[in-house]
């Protein structure tokens, strides 16, 4: 909100009396004492007085030259921004809104306080004031504060928590002359206008020897009374200027300040203090209304030479709680003046209006509900019958038969109103966002993250998201270049899927890949000590994050490689930090289809820079282990395995093949046989039990011989029936009961010790025989670990979370199909001696083709797929006669996937059924060493699936009964009906669609203009009619036309039919037979 300020200056030239219900008068007025005809200017008190309505002789109000009056009003923040607890300073300060001040002032406010950051006003500690951000900013703000009312005060007040750039003045940090520097420089500039307040420091925390620190507040009370300065000085205490810390801190000192003027009426104590729960100021909601602990500090005041102080900070959220709590506290404050001086609620200024204690008036001139209510406080202020009384010279009370004050209220002051909404769901979750605006308690230490979506898994991002969260991980800002625009060329063959590359750009693009792997790295932690703090640690630790990802930008746009999706989060990867620092053996688990796509090689070279028991700096690299698990080898053939191991041996890597599915179930097996075998028990038991009743009875021999035969008949058919459910652990088709292929071992390769599928006790073996010597590691308190840790990483949807629950025989850990359901790591005390610890799925940066390789991998998810051609053609192989889209129609058409309003085959749905199979190892295909080629690799397990599909249930050749009259007699070989000459209609019908390149389903146009044309294409010029919409050259009667066409003729009318009104449909009656 904008104001002309020649209009503000005419309008004080017409009321050069003040007008009814207007100050005219107290302690430090400056404005007229007289009041217009019909009012008398009443005094309630020394430092106010009112023009009411009466008779009387109209005299000037006395105005003391000395003390402070009632203050109220509010923090105008934005100088202060990016100022941090531990006075560091990184950003440039935002300009608070002139506007504001003129609007509050209106509703009676009378003191502002503008925060600025120390680094702003003096780039150099102790250096001279930055003249041009002081008189361009700075300076401009603080006289459009002053300028907003003739007894308006300002708080100058220097916000950096009693430090620079994390060091305390006077206690290993800037010397008191330093201190002092930047208040002489401030005296001599606003020492002639006692409306200006000096706000010596913001909030000192922590301050290791508070007696220093008092003496540092009488080096700068002395430096500036001998720049000459009169101006009133706000003395800060301890403990973030706690209102109830001062009695017994920082008080008790404080009071022997002195002022070298003589008294000490112009040393006023500052103090804060919030209403929220911990006394933050972080918090929406109001618990206390402070009335007790200001009772102590006005006690404390008046036993000490009736100081003063004044409540610089306060305020809550703008919730129901805050306005009745706040509204007690300001009214406690009113009672206690003069030994409360007054408040300023936190805060307006550069603020929004999602900020949790925000004041900002709305876009439309109406206020928050906590300001509303802090107005009406206010008033009772400056009242001393209580009532609220408007200042607003726009009042309706004021003059209201001039029209210059109808003009001034539909100018200055907008109809305001009270927000219907002070509180809610949805002002709840605002708040909730904007809790870490302002934090005025930073310990720095933390053991709980409470943003738990911060673990969230991002591989892929759009490019403002992808810079935006780069801004933020630098702490730096940005501005937006417009008008940088690059065009993006399409490309030249359309026939080619532009999500895939040709042949040639493969090879190319492989041998590139082969020069730069060593290139790709994992992101390594920073070094670190035990006596850093955490702010310290995690700047550093985003730094290197920060030029881990610069490193990779670098390989994507400068050097034109593609890079599969990596994991972007860097919370993500602290979790991987943390488990690499606590395990002894690392074991990256890789899925045995494809091991060198999720195998990471720059892990393995991680795993041994990772130093000491806890990977603190400084306690020695090279003593964690690495191994390699080749999970879900149960779909490898044992000659698959053989080439695999002997592609591992060759390079020295330590590894194992594992399968956690066969695992499972093995251990399921088992626990049924022995539920069953218990069964059993129970039931002979209870077979006894009946024989020693029976035996009572007085039972002939042959009566009794053929009841112990029908019992044991029954036995034996009831455990007959058992071994019926019992699930087998091999199957002789090579497949279980989901239709998961399972190879057969055999052939010579199959007694191989290195390629065995390892059981669960064999591979618990492996990890203690793998795991270097616990004795070489050493805990800070100086103990050898008592367990063994082994951690447990690798891409997601590998099988780690089942591996886990494969070796504990139970379901401990979470398993999904959906990558990245592991959130968090997680240990698993699996023995007395041994600890798994479970990391999330990451997805290490790869070099990549495409990125549909990842989705065939089963890395991204299949759900969120958008793209489905490149996936569905990258393992097409084969002749090529049937295509990827070819499968995908054919395939949507038989399981009845249709398009929502068209009628299409759904290629996108069937897409997605067709990867999870291919996925879930339905649709087996393994990848080979790089030696050895897919055809080669593959043969075994293609033949072993054709023997599998001899003898399937096939689908019914026909859907009718023999009876109806529409049934169609099956032909076979050597059938007489299948040579039977079919008509032309139905010739041409089979010709059109076998002898056609590709299946189509697309939809055609229906009625003469249509032609029966598969897509409309424009056919304006004579040249567009010499093909068909296929291509191929134009036949008949279309030819000829064309033809006359292009020649720049006319086409004769065509033949004329005389057709009449069509009959209504007719129905033979016949219907299909039951």
């Amino acid at each position: 909100m904008k104001y002309s300020a020649a209009f503000l200056a005419a309008a004080s030239v017409v009321y050069a009396q003040q007008a009814e219900w207007q100050q005219c008068g107290g302690i430090n007025w400056t404005g007229e004492t007289t009041c217009v005809s019909g009012t008398v200017c009443t005094k309630y008190n020394d430092y106010y007085s009112q023009c009411t309505p009466g008779t009387g002789t109209s005299a000037p109000a006395p105005s003391p030259s000395s003390g402070l009056p009632r203050l109220g009003g509010v923090n105008t923040a934005g100088y202060d921004f990016s100022v941090a607890t531990d006075g560091s300073f990184n950003g440039t300060g935002v300009s608070p809104p002139p506007a504001q001040f003129t609007h509050f002032a209106n509703q009676g406010a009378n003191l502002f306080r503008i925060p600025f950051a120390w680094q702003l006003m003096t780039p150099e500690v102790g250096g001279p004031i930055n003249e041009t951000w002081f008189s361009n900013f700075y300076d401009v703000t603080v006289q459009s504060a002053l300028s907003s009312s003739p007894n308006t005060f300002v708080i100058v007040d220097l916000h950096n928590y009693a430090r620079w750039n994390g060091q305390i003045i006077a206690q290993g940090g800037p010397t008191n002359d330093q201190f002092a520097s930047v208040w002489t420089q401030l005296a001599q500039k606003y020492g002639s206008d006692e409306r200006v307040i000096f706000g010596i420091m913001n909030e000192p925390h922590d301050v290791p020897d508070i007696a220093t620190w008092v003496d540092s507040v009488q080096f700068v009370v002395n430096a500036v009374r001998n720049a000459g300065s009169k101006n009133f000085l706000l003395l800060p205490g301890s403990s973030w200027s706690s209102a109830q810390a001062f009695p017994t801190e920082a008080g008790p000192l404080l009071v022997k300040v002195t002022d070298p003027l003589g008294d000490t009426s112009k040393l006023i104590f500052d103090v804060h203090k919030y209403l929220d729960s911990d006394n933050s100021g972080t918090h929406p909601d109001c618990t206390t209304d402070n009335v007790d602990v200001l009772t102590t500090l006005v006690s404390f005041l008046q036993s000490n030479g009736n100081r003063q102080a004044i409540l610089s900070e306060t305020g809550g959220g703008n919730t129901a709680s805050c306005e009745t709590l706040v509204g007690n506290e300001l009214s406690f404050v009113k009672t206690s003046f003069p030994t409360l001086v007054g408040f300023s609620a936190w805060a307006a200024g550069a603020f929004d209006t999602t900020y949790t204690l925000t004041l900002t008036p709305f876009a439309n001139g109406t206020d928050e509900a906590l300001w509303t209510s802090a107005i009406f406080a206010f008033c009772r202020l400056t009242s001393s019958s209580g009532a609220c009384v408007s200042r607003d010279p726009t009042a309706s009370n004021f003059s209201s038969g001039s029209n210059n004050g109808e003009l001034l209220r539909s100018i200055l002051m907008p109809p305001k109103g009270r927000n219907p909404n002070p509180s809610g769901l949805g002002r709840a979750i605002i708040n909730k966002k904007a809790k870490d605006a302002r934090i005025a308690h930073e310990t720095g230490i933390y053991t709980t993250d409470p943003e738990s979506t911060r673990l969230q898994s991002i591989t892929q991002e759009r490019d403002l998201d992808e810079f935006l969260n780069t801004a933020t991980l630098a702490g730096v800002d940005f501005t937006a270049e417009r008008r940088n625009v690059k065009i993006i060329a399409a490309t030249a063959n359309a026939h080619q899927n532009p999500y895939l590359l040709s042949e040639e750009e493969e090879r190319t693009t492989l041998r590139k890949q082969s020069e730069n792997k060593q290139r790709l790295r994992v992101p390594r932690r920073p070094s670190w000590t035990k006596n850093m703090r955490t702010a310290q640690l995690d700047r550093q630790e985003k730094d290197a994050f920060l030029e881990w990802r610069r490193g990779l930008a670098e390989l994507q746009d400068r050097d034109q490689f593609l890079l599969t999706p990596f994991e972007r989060n860097i919370e993500v990867w602290r979790q991987l930090w943390r488990v690499l620092e606590r395990s002894h053996l690392v074991v990256q688990i890789v899925d045995a289809r494809n091991p060198l796509r999720f195998r990471c090689e720059d892990l393995e070279a991680y795993v041994q820079d990772v130093e000491g028991a806890e990977g603190e700096a400084g306690t020695g690299k090279g003593k964690r282990r690495s191994l390699l698990l080749i999970n879900k080898a149960d779909l490898l053939t044992a000659r698959q395995r053989k080439l695999w191991a002997d592609y591992f041996d060759e390079r020295n890597v330590k590894y194992a093949f594992f399968s956690a599915a066969n695992a499972t179930a093995i251990q399921e097996a088992r626990r049924e046989a022995a539920a069953a075998e218990v069964q059993q028990q129970d039931e002979a038991t209870q077979v006894q039990e009946n024989a020693e009743t029976r035996s009572n009875e007085d039972v002939s021999p042959q009566t009794q011989s053929t009841e112990d035969a029908n019992n044991n008949e029954e036995s034996d058919d009831e455990t007959a029936s058992d071994n019926e459910g019992r699930p087998e652990e091999s199957s002789s088709d090579g497949e279980d009961d989901n239709g998961v292929f399972l190879p057969i071992e055999e052939g010579p390769e199959a007694s191989d010790p290195r390629i065995r599928v390892l059981s669960v006790l064999e591979l618990e073996d492996l990890f203690v025989r793998s795991a270097p010597d616990l004795s070489t590691f050493v805990d800070s308190s100086g103990e050898h670990p008592a367990k063994l840790v082994v951690g447990l990483v690798g891409y997601p949807n590998v099988g780690k979370s089942s591996t886990i629950n494969a070796l504990v025989g139970e379901k401990k850990v979470s398993v999904s199909s959906t990558p990245g359901k592991t959130k968090h790591f997680q240990t698993i005390h699996l023995s007395p001696t041994l600890v798994l610890c479970d990391c999330p799925g990451l997805v290490f940066p790869q070099f990549a083709t495409t990125k549909a390789d990842l989705v065939c991998d089963g890395v991204l998810p299949i759900d969120q797929m958008r793209e489905y051609t490149a996936p569905t053609t990258v393992e097409e192989g084969g002749e090529g006669k049937i295509t990827g889209p070819d499968l995908l129609v054919a395939y949507a058409i038989a399981r009845g996937f249709a398009r929502s309003g068209q009628g299409n085959p759904d290629e996108a749905r069937a897409a997605r059924y067709i990867l999870k199979d291919y996925v879930n190892a339905k649709l087996l295909f393994c990848h080979p060493p790089p030696s050895v080629s897919d055809d080669d690799f593959n043969e075994q397990t293609r033949q072993i699936a054709l023997r599998r599909a001899v003898g399937k249930k096939r689908a019914p050749t026909t859907r009718v009964t023999k009876k109806a009259d529409t049934f169609v007699a099956s032909t076979v070989q050597g059938d007489p009906a299948s040579t039977a000459n079919s008509s032309q209609k139905s010739s041409n019908l089979d010709q059109e669609f076998f002898n056609t390149g590709t299946l189509s389903s697309r939809p055609y146009m229906q009625g003469a203009r249509g032609q029966g044309q598969e897509f409309s294409r424009a056919k304006l010029y004579p040249h567009q009619n010499m093909v068909a919409d296929d291509g191929t050259p134009l036949t008949g009667r279309r030819a000829r036309i064309a033809a006359v066409l292009a020649a720049g003729g006319d086409v004769a009318p065509g033949k004329k039919h005389h057709k009449k009104m069509k009959r209504g449909k007719q129905r033979s009656g016949k219907g299909y037979d039951d």
